[in-house]
């Protein structure tokens, strides 16, 4: 019976990757001090008889037989624990901290452990010296699930962790309260931002190389009439993470290839699409009319994980099919065509990624087999002047630098006309001015270039713009006592994805290798109508430590997860942007620190594309250097004659002379008082 059930688990789970929701209650007396309830889905890997790795599901059911103890948070404690038993053949403790941190005590889950019994049912064909042994695996040092403790912490998304290396887990429908549990139920929720509706997501980062193959042609024929009634044009990158025979995991990228089979219908007021290729693998696209224009309503990615494009997959001839509803404006009018030569990215799941280049489509009213007058998307139409003006600064001091005997008057008026013309203070206080006042020619050394990326509203329009220059200080263990740190910047190609809502955004940038995803999530500090301002709320981190990156680490590929809570950083007033090119730190935890520079961002009120009005940070506020306040001779030279220089040549002397008599005769006084003599100066 228990090896039926074990299938049905199997079946039910295994496909859809999620647990049901269980609830846990620690109690003091009648009274609930510590609340949770999630679904989580454990996937073990064990060694078999056969010397092979096997994978066995574990699910936590809830029901008569679990039994739920742990210490509530008494007496100002800072500790909660909940520690949970199934039938005594799986279970898990959970530890949550909380933090003193004005104006609000932070929690978060600080320690989580799960343990589990070998048995034959759990795991068939496992090494027989393991069966009534117990497994388990933990995390410390951790920091997830982060909410203040008047509320409570909701996250609906599924969450998808490795423990350390032989344990996987999926965790949906969390929703926790460790401490300040009223009434025993939970508080008013703290929502993740995961949580929100996501749009789709799109980026062109400068200078990105396209992806080969060039893009293919394909088109659709009305079998009626014999005439083409869909032409497109378009390019695709994939992006899969797969499972390995080894259990473990690895992405394959491929493209879509020129010679991939189109098939489909056409409608009056909807049309269809796919390209299939390579055995097996297809990406859709379905087309709705609505008010004289056209929209892409959904994108379906449909694929089999076997090679050759998933080189040394676990093979399970499983098709694995995935949407992602758009909510993108008109694309263009019936009769018309819209392009977009730029890369477009959309992440179907935290496994599967599409990238989109180079697209003309056409799905309605086609005439004589050929486009329409075209409808080209914003992003290729918009041009950033900003980098055309950077060579000005280099040229200045060359100019200023002829009058060779007049130093001191070159720097001060190079600098005055500089800091406002091109509004980059922090210029003026770092490395490169005393390389100038010193150097000739000046040759500044360029900083990295910062990223330029963009989320799109559900109107098709930017609605969240962000540029920086953004470096990760990653420390991680060469060995048990030593540690080395990994400094790098996020690529200007990053792909780009996020969300806006009306109280909240979010931006977030994803890149190889490593599998990094940094999140940024924006909030605004009051509800309308007095939601004035914005501020970065918080930051998450996630990757894996390749070893390309992470030279000489002992634990290769370890999965790592960081948030950041109630950060307040970047205050602005809504519709303005945040402009700040000096840099600014942010710690997530010991090993790790995120730094800003050449920043601008605006996640609130853009329009037409473009940020709104700059709110400097106080970092930016120009402080006039010293030399600056000198004045500069000015009566001499308006006579343009040499008088000044003749009197100087008397005066000087004179001067000289007089001070000279003075000393000396000061010098007999103090030697006739008894005086010691002066020092040599």
């Amino acid at each position: 019976m228990l090896k039926i059930l074990l299938l049905v688990t199997v079946l039910v789970y295994g496909v859809t990757g999620q647990a049901p929701a269980v609830r846990y209650e620690v109690k003091k007396g009648v009274d609930v001090c510590v609340l949770a309830e999630f679904g989580l889905l454990l996937s073990v890997r064990y060694p078999k008889v056969d010397n092979t790795t096997g994978s066995s599901p574990l699910m936590f059911r809830g029901g008569s037989n679990m039994v739920v103890t742990g210490t509530c948070a008494e007496h100002g404690r800072n500790i909660a624990l909940m520690d949970i038993n199934d039938n005594h053949e799986l279970g898990m403790k959970l530890t949550f901290t909380r933090n003193e941190t004005l104006p609000h005590r932070i929690y978060f889950l600080s320690q989580f452990e799960v343990w589990y019994v070998y048995t034959q049912n759990r795991f068939p064909n496992a090494r027989a010296d393991l069966y009534g042994t117990q497994g388990s695996e933990s995390v410390s040092n951790i920091e997830w699930f982060q909410a203040p403790e008047e509320y409570s912490y909701l996250c609906r998304s599924e969450q998808r962790r490795t423990l350390v290396k032989d344990v996987d887990i999926v965790i949906t429908d969390v929703h926790i309260q460790p401490f300040e549990v009223k009434h025993n139920d939970f508080s008013d929720p703290m929502e993740c931002a995961m949580d929100s509706t996501p749009v789709p997501p799109t980026t062109r980062p400068p200078a990105t190389l396209k992806p080969v193959p060039p893009p293919g042609h394909f088109n659709l024929t009305d079998k009626a009439t014999g005439d083409a009634c869909v032409l497109l044009q378009v390019g695709a990158q994939f992006s899969i993470d797969y499972e390995t025979e080894s259990k473990g995991t690895q992405r394959a990228t491929f493209y879509l290839p020129s010679d991939a089979t189109p098939t489909g219908t056409c409608g009056q007021n909807s049309t269809e699409i796919s390209l299939a290729f390579a055995e097996n693998c297809s990406i859709g696209a379905t087309f709705d009319v609505k008010d004289g224009t056209f929209t892409v309503a959904q994108l379906k990615m449909m694929y089999v994980e076997r090679p050759p494009l998933f080189p040394g997959a676990n093979v399970t001839n499983e098709t694995r099919s995935v949407t992602y509803n758009l909510m993108e404006g008109p694309l263009a009018d019936l009769g018309k065509s819209f392009r977009c030569n730029s890369e477009q990215a959309f992440p179907f799941s935290s496994a599967a990624n599409l990238t989109i280049y180079d697209l003309k489509i056409q799905p309605f009213q086609v005439v004589n087999d050929t486009f329409g007058e075209e409808t080209v998307c914003e992003f290729d139409v918009t041009t950033t002047p900003g980098p055309t003006t950077t060579p000005e600064p280099t040229t200045t001091p060359q100019e200023t630098t002829t009058p060779e005997p007049s130093t001191t008057p070159g720097p001060t008026t190079t600098a005055e006309p500089t800091t406002p013309g091109n509004t980059t203070t922090p210029n003026v206080t770092t490395t490169p001015l005393p390389e100038n006042s010193t150097t000739t020619p000046y040759t500044p050394t360029p900083p990295p270039a910062e990223g330029k990326w963009h989320v799109t509203g559900g109107d098709g329009k930017p609605c969240l713009l962000a540029d920086s220059e953004i470096q990760l200080q990653l420390k991680y263990n060469v060995s048990k006592q030593e540690t080395k740190t990994a400094t790098f910047f996020v690529p200007t190609n990053a792909t780009a994805s996020g969300s806006c809502e009306e109280m909240s955004s979010s931006l977030q940038l994803e890149f190889q290798p490593g599998n990094f995803s940094l999140q940024l999530g924006f909030a605004k500090t009051q509800p309308p109508p007095n939601n004035s301002k914005f501020v970065l709320k918080s930051l998450r981190l996630r990757y894996q430590e390749d070893p390309s990156i992470f030279d000489g680490t002992i634990t290769p590929d370890k999965t790592v997860d960081l948030e950041k809570g109630f950060l307040n950083l970047f205050e602005t007033e809504v519709g303005k942007s945040y402009r700040c090119e000096s840099k600014v730190e942010v710690k997530i935890n010991k090993s790790a620190e995120i730094l800003f520079r050449f920043t601008k961002i605006q996640p609130f009120g853009v329009e037409g594309g473009k940020f709104g009005e700059e709110s400097v940070c106080s970092e930016d506020v120009p402080t006039i250097p010293p030399a600056t306040s000198k004045p500069a001779p000015t009566s001499q030279p308006q006579h343009g004659g040499n008088g000044g220089a003749i009197a100087a040549g008397i005066l000087v002397p004179l001067v000289v002379i007089i001070i000279g008599i003075a000393g000396f005769m000061y010098y007999r006084r103090r030697r006739g008082l008894g005086a010691a003599p002066y020092k040599s100066l």
